[in-house]
């Protein structure tokens, strides 16, 4: 079973059986697809894994900057 972290069923929109068994299924193939592009280019979990740093980095700067002409940059 895959992990579902982040992921919520806004008013059971989904049946606990789609979720528990089928949804995996039906992202085989395109986690097969990232794994083949990964070679490539990466996979877009690890591309947004890699901007983390950054945007951390940059929102803890933007929230300590107190001059408004500075922030609208």
């Amino acid at each position: 079973m895959i992990a579902l972290t982040g992921i919520t069923n806004e008013n059971e929109f989904y049946t606990y059986h789609y979720l528990s068994v089928i949804l995996e299924n039906d992202l085989k193939d395109l986690y097969k697809e990232w794994s083949d592009r990964e070679r490539e280019t990466p996979a877009p979990p690890a591309r947004i894994d890699s901007l983390t740093r950054s945007c951390f980095t940059f929102l803890n700067h933007f929230r300590k900057e107190r001059n408004p002409e500075h922030r609208r940059m």
